[in-house]
């Protein structure tokens, strides 16, 4: 015997929902984790941060989300000024060596900024764990726009 369809959806719909509900009666602190990130979770299970630990790490990655965005957002208008003055131009002049200018600083200053946020994250981690952290992260800094397995060659 074949169910209808809208049983069926709906059966899920509802198992699925009541499975959230138990889960956030019964593990808040990671459901909130989760919510915040799911590179959190990550953090956690990789590097075998305890609870509290991972709250400190949980606002600093807030911090660093807002700024983030912010920077990402500047690189992208910089960005746009610059293909602009390249599709209106034929040859480099003082508007778009400003504006390359203007555009590499905004992302050293990026770098600058996630290289922080890597340090303070790792601070609040055990010596070992920081210094594997830091191993696995820093790479991003020398070149956010490259892969990593590039900037190495």
């Amino acid at each position: 015997m074949k169910l209808p369809a809208g049983i069926v959806l709906a059966t899920a719909l509802i198992v699925g929902a009541g499975i959230y509900f138990w889960k956030s009666c019964h593990r808040p602190n990671e459901l909130a984790i989760q919510d915040k990130g799911r590179e959190l979770l990550w953090l956690k299970k990789e590097f075998h941060l305890p609870p509290q630990t991972l709250e400190k790490i949980s606002v600093l990655h807030a911090h660093y989300t807002a700024e983030c965005e912010m920077m990402c957002a500047a690189i992208h208008r910089n960005d746009a000024e610059v293909r602009r003055l390249i599709a209106t131009n034929r040859e480099i002049n003082d508007e778009i060596e400003s504006a390359l200018r203007r555009s590499n600083e905004t992302v050293g200053e990026c770098q600058r900024r996630m290289l922080a946020y890597f340090y303070a994250v790792a601070r609040e981690m055990p010596e070992i764990e920081a210094r594997r952290y830091l191993a696995m992260m820093t790479p991003m800094v020398e070149h956010p726009y490259m892969p990593a397995s590039a900037a190495a060659r």
